[in-house]
């Protein structure tokens, strides 16, 4: 290599590398998708969000913000590692306003309580090209797979704040 020292006109730099094969473990889950966007017409229906488990740990989601008054979500119990869960929303009944944007909060049991926000948009303003999936009983499909979209990192974990 050379270099703008004059004293030192080549010198040599030796590189060393260590590929990685699968997520990093300190990230807990991946989900997808990474935000929910409800028009109007579908203000009934059920939004699903697959979370995946990519720890070596079981975990498990515990609510920290919930805007209550605006959505009901149901989370799933204890995710084993590599297994695939869903999270449930869905706009309640009395939630009269066109436009609103809002988001939920959630930590998992890991040692970090690892917390996760995800927006939500509910409104005219929502371009929602997902079809609404049917309340299910179990996660069976990776809407990753289906969608080829990118998993949400953490927000940041508890105790030092978000990123």
């Amino acid at each position: 290599m050379i270099t703008s020292d004059p004293e030192n006109k080549q010198t040599s730099l030796k590189l060393s590398v260590d590929a990685v094969a699968a997520f990093d473990t300190t990230m807990p889950l991946t989900i997808i998708p990474e935000r929910i966007g409800i028009p109007p017409e579908r203000k009934t229906d059920w939004f699903r969000l697959a979370v995946k488990n990519i720890s070596n740990q079981s975990l498990s989601p515990e609510a920290i913000f919930v805007p209550d008054d605006i959505v009901d979500i149901e989370f799933p119990g204890t995710i084993e590692p590599g297994e695939e869960a869903a999270i449930l929303l869905k706009v309640r009944d009395e939630f009269k306003w066109k436009n609103h944007k809002t988001s939920f909060t959630f930590a998992m049991s890991d040692e970090n309580s690892t917390r996760f926000t995800i927006p939500i948009e509910i409104g005219t303003f929502i371009k929602s090209k997902a079809k609404p999936p049917k309340k299910p009983t179990s996660a069976s499909s990776t809407p990753a797979e289906q969608e080829g979209k990118k998993p949400i990192r953490p927000t940041g974990s508890k105790g030092n704040g978000s990123k």
